[in-house]
This record gives structure tokens, C-alpha cells and sequence, in this order.
């Protein structure tokens, strides 16, 4: 959808030259995935069009500025986050995703979404889906397993590879957090504790 919203956008500066934006978008993703990177970077998937350099400028421009306009904070996480936030716990943010860190900061910083660090794919070619990710993090900050616990939507990536890895991880699904409880994990038991007092829906009024 962000991709036929960008289209309508850019051909009302040149109807002709982006009239198969949608298609030519989606193609050069996969062609940029399919290449030797780990994470196509929204340039790379660009490099892949048809489009010159100029146009390829506009378009990111375009397409970065209807991706903010489109993403939403999930208010009931959010929450949640600034009360661990307020008992000194610290929060990493880290996505699989071909937008760069300086763009996923201004939507985190504007939803006032709170965070000690970022780790983007796309900056690093390393992806969660693999587990490479989680290791850089694990190495970069020089936190244990045990200390670590991994929130997400995504039941490979988020839940599944973390888990693989020692690490322990909830599968959250809206408003739901789905888990099983590894009581001898401390961390674990805390955070199921703090969420599972908080379990309610109206945050979404």
C-alpha cells in the first residue's frame, strides 16, 4: 500500500515517467534482496530501477515521507515501555528493515517511543531472521543471554530465531503478549509479571 500511495504522489509531478512506479518498486526490492547484501538499503533497491539519479532522489524522498505518515505507534506497547523505562531498564530497538536509522529515529523520537539504542538491519547487513543480528547486539553491548529479552510480531525472526539462541522472547500479537513462561529465567519472570498487569485494551479509544 505505502508503494501505490507513493506512486500517487510522484506521478503528479510526472504522470508518465511514474506511471508503473508500484511495479518497477516492487521488482527492484527483489532483484536488491536477491543480491550478495544481507539488507538491501532503500539506495540499493533504487539502484535497481529504471529511474535516474535525480528521480531515484525524489522518489526515497516521497516514498520515506508517505512510509512516516503511515506508520503508527502501538500505544498499548508504548506504554509499556516508558513504565520499564521508568525502573532503569534498558530498551533496544532492533528491525529488519531497508529504511536507515536516521529515518526510523525521527519516527520513534516523534511518537516519543523511548530507547537506549537502535540497530537497523540495513545499517549493519546483518538481519534478526538469521540470528546475526542478535549477535552483534550481544557483542556490541556486551550483554549476556540471560539478561536479554526479545519483544516482537514476527514468529520466526522475533520469537523463534531469539529463542534458538538462548535467548528469551515474547510473541506479541496486538494487544496479546503470548509466551512460554521459563520460570528459572529472571528476566523473563519480571517482565511477565509487569506485562501481564497490564493486559488491557483500551488503550486503542
Amino acid at each position: 500500500e505505502i508503494f501505490k500511495l507513493t506512486e500517487k504522489k510522484l506521478r503528479k509531478t510526472d504522470s508518465d515517467k511514474f506511471r508503473s512506479f508500484y511495479r518497477e518498486r516492487t521488482e527492484a526490492q527483489k532483484k536488491a534482496q536477491s543480491s550478495s547484501k544481507v539488507e538491501a538499503t532503500l539506495k540499493d533497491i533504487y539502484a535497481c530501477t529504471s529511474y535516474s539519479e535525480e528521480e531515484q532522489l525524489l522518489a526515497m524522498q516521497t516514498e520515506t515521507e508517505t512510509e512516516l505518515e503511515h506508520l503508527h505507534a502501538d500505544n498499548m506497547l508504548v506504554h509499556q515501555l516508558k513504565r520499564l523505562k521508568a525502573k532503569g531498564k534498558k530498551i533496544l530497538i532492533i528491525s529488519d528493515m531497508y529504511l536507515d536509522e536516521e529515518t526510523l529515529g525521527m519516527f520513534l523520537e516523534k511518537r516519543g517511543i523511548p530507547y537506549d539504542r537502535l540497530y537497523v538491519s540495513s545499517e549493519f547487513q546483518m538481519r534478526k531472521g538469521d540470528g546475526k543480528l542478535f549477535d552483534y547486539v550481544r557483542r556490541d553491548l556486551k550483554i549476556r543471554k540471560k539478561d536479554i529479552l526479545h519483544i516482537g510480531d514476527n514468529k520466526k525472526s522475533d520469537f523463534l530465531i531469539p529463542r534458538s539462541k538462548g535467548i528469551a522472547s515474547i510473541l506479541y500479537r496486538s494487544n496479546i503478549l503470548d509466551w512460554k513462561l521459563n520460570r528459572k529465567n529472571p528476566v523473563e519472570k519480571e517482565m511477565y509479571r509487569i506485562f501481564s498487569k497490564n493486559q488491557i485494551t483500551d488503550y486503542y479509544e
